[in-house]
């Protein structure tokens, strides 16, 4: 048995599946799902404390009796202080006034690290890619919860009381086909010259497992994806004409607005000004002149002449030239 298995408590399908999505695009194998309902979840937190090194409990409503937050706090003799009011945070740019009543708990239990997050899919989503995943690896060996040389879990597992209908993961594939979008994977789609000249451009798309083109009414786009084009799970980025670089969309990443702006509109909805993305996207004004070059899901990135400044309400730090920036962002929406 590996020493780094998770456990996933839920009762919910939509934030199951949505957990085992996230999870396995992170190299996570998604081996058994099942169901706990918050009554059975007290015994099911007791067999696996100390047993396996990670549960995570998602998909609980934040008033359900018992309360699960409490039954995991009951549980921990070190709470992860914080947690749920970094973790609300981070979800009020994406869920609104919703985040209000998002709760969440983390801990440890014995030998268990314990993440339980209650709320809807995007609320297990968030917590999940900004704060769970990014500090796992760092917790288990703070903890002593693994070797020291393994890198990534091999293994993740689902558990609860009753078995449940396989769901298939959400990805890139539904979020074209809520474009309306149809991908051919034999043709191919031109880059925009200011792309096929960036060789830093180039070294990342050239990196992509498949290549096709995505059919977006009547416009084409370049279809790259990591590892390929045929799993729900790959990283898939489309990439179009437009000024003053071309347009790039993570399609993986939506309904979540992230890549290269192009002006005059486009998938992003983008008139190249900085309007009121400034504060859509990070909840402040943006400090200085420019025009909106790219955006991420709490970061813009601005273009003032020839330089590149990202913004995320907070600091305005220079990313570099529009081809370095494009670059870095390119590279970092393949593996994220």
């Amino acid at each position: 048995m590996s020493s780094k298995r998770m456990v996933l408590l839920s009762n919910d399908e939509a934030a199951s599946g949505l957990a085992a999505a996230v999870l396995s695009q992170q190299g996570y194998a998604v081996q058994v799902r099942e169901r706990a309902s918050p009554v059975e979840l007290a015994a099911r937190l007791d067999a696996w404390i100390g047993e396996i090194p990670v549960i995570l409990v998602a998909g609980y409503g934040p008033w359900d009796q018992p309360d699960p937050l409490a039954l995991v706090e009951a549980r921990c003799s070190r709470l992860i202080e914080g947690f749920g009011d970094l973790l609300r945070t981070l979800a009020l740019r994406e869920l609104g006034s919703a985040a209000l009543q998002l709760r969440a708990r983390a801990g440890l239990a014995g030998t268990t690290l314990i993440f339980a997050v209650t709320g809807g899919p995007e609320c297990t989503r968030i917590a999940l890619e900004e704060l769970v995943l990014p500090e796992l690896p760092h917790l288990l060996r703070d903890f002593g919860l693994v070797d020291e040389d393994v890198e990534q879990a091999e293994h993740f597992v689902q558990i609860g009381a009753g078995e449940a209908p396989e769901i298939a993961a959400p990805g890139w594939l539904n979020q074209l086909s809520a474009l309306g979008g149809r991908l051919d994977r034999e043709a191919r789609v031109e880059l925009p010259p200011s792309i096929a000249k960036s060789a830093p451009v180039l070294e990342v798309l050239n990196s992509a497992g498949e290549r096709g083109e995505v059919q977006l009414g009547t416009e084409r786009y370049g279809a790259y994806g990591w590892p390929d084009l045929r799993r729900p799970e790959s990283k898939v980025l489309l990439v179009g004409p437009g000024e003053p670089v071309g347009e790039v969309l993570a399609l993986h990443r939506m309904p979540t607005r992230v890549g290269v702006c192009r002006r005059g509109g486009g998938l992003l909805h983008s008139t190249g000004r900085l309007g009121r993305s400034a504060m859509e996207i990070t909840g402040a004004d943006y400090p200085e002149e420019g025009r909106l070059f790219a955006m991420d899901s709490d970061t813009i990135h601005v273009r003032e002449g020839e330089h590149v400044y990202s913004w995320d309400g907070r600091r305005r730090l220079q990313q570099g030239s529009m081809q370095a920036t494009l670059a870095s962002l390119i590279l970092h929406w393949s593996r994220r």
